[in-house]
């Protein structure tokens, strides 16, 4: 069919764009115009990628690509949202609405995962993984400690689902590419984040 090969297309294309201009963000100084920009350009390809994704699994019906464009849209989008320079009560609310909207599809990857005589963990593992972001989001009234913290986490985890397509694309190595680089990557962005945390305390506390 002419329309699942071209939004095949613009998938590879949109990814390739999204692990290229995202390692380039990920290394550039956080807060600086390059960060930004590269940031932007970041999510807006990885949005492509996950819509892109959805259709095509609605094309060719696919429940597992499927909860995957999902999975990768909560993240992208959240990630965004912790980010704006908004009014908090905009930013909670916005976050509170896609959290909200992703546990339809939580529950959707976590019955696949269960539902078919085996367990099927990847679907598992991404799909409690999406609850576990979303619930927290659902119920927040307030601005969290560190919003940085959320953005980074996000938009880190929509970087390792990007490195992930590209591995299992060309590489065959079952569980190991699915969920090396979430197993890897994760501690990677926690320590990051914490790091960043800990220098932006010294900063307001005028530490040098």
């Amino acid at each position: 069919m002419m329309t699942a090969q071209i939004l095949l297309y613009i998938h590879i294309a949109a990814g390739s764009l999204a692990l290229a201009i995202g390692a380039l963000a990920a290394v550039a100084k956080k807060g600086v115009k390059l960060h930004i920009m590269a940031g932007k350009v970041f999510v807006v390809s990885m949005a492509i990628t996950a819509v892109s994704a959805i259709a095509l699994s609605i094309i060719r019906p696919n429940p597992f690509l499927l909860g995957i464009g999902f999975f990768t849209g909560y993240l992208v989008s959240s990630g965004w949202i912790w980010a704006r320079p908004i009014r908090v009560a905009q930013r909670v609310r916005y976050a509170r609405f896609v959290a909200l909207a992703s546990m339809a599809p939580a529950a959707y990857m976590l019955y696949h995962a269960l539902s078919h005589g085996f367990i099927n963990i990847i679907m598992l593992v991404f799909g409690g993984i999406l609850l576990s972001m979303a619930i927290p989001d659902a119920v927040r009234r307030k601005n969290p400690v560190s919003p940085i913290r959320l953005h980074a986490g996000r938009i880190g985890g929509a970087y390792i689902a990007a490195f992930t397509a590209f591995l299992t694309v060309n590489l065959a190595w079952g569980l190991l590419v699915w969920l090396g680089p979430t197993f890897v990557g994760a501690p990677l962005i926690f320590m990051a984040t914490r790091m960043f945390d800990a220098k932006k305390k010294k900063a307001s506390n005028g530490v040098k």
